[in-house]
């Protein structure tokens, strides 16, 4: 298991291109990855569910990675996340 907190710097947070982005990223890799922001968690593979945690440029989003390949996975993540 991995934990660790991300700063979202983009401009638009984590709006529809780069939640894409990790959807299709997490979609591949075999760990289980949940984003909580603000009371609210998402799977990392689910599009409305990302979109729906409302993150912000400045805003900390929690990171749980649970499986298999959780370092891939976090390396993976961490070149598309905002």
């Amino acid at each position: 298991m991995i934990k660790f907190q991300h700063l979202i710097e983009a401009e638009e947070g984590l709006h529809a291109r780069p939640v894409a982005d990790v959807a299709y990223t997490l979609n591949k890799c075999s760990s289980d990855v949940q984003i909580t922001f603000n009371g609210k968690t998402a799977s990392g593979r689910d599009l409305m569910e990302l979109l729906g945690l409302n993150a912000n440029k400045g805003d900390l989003i929690d990171v749980l990675i649970v499986g298999g390949n959780e370092e891939e996975t976090k390396e993976a993540l961490l070149k598309v996340l905002p």
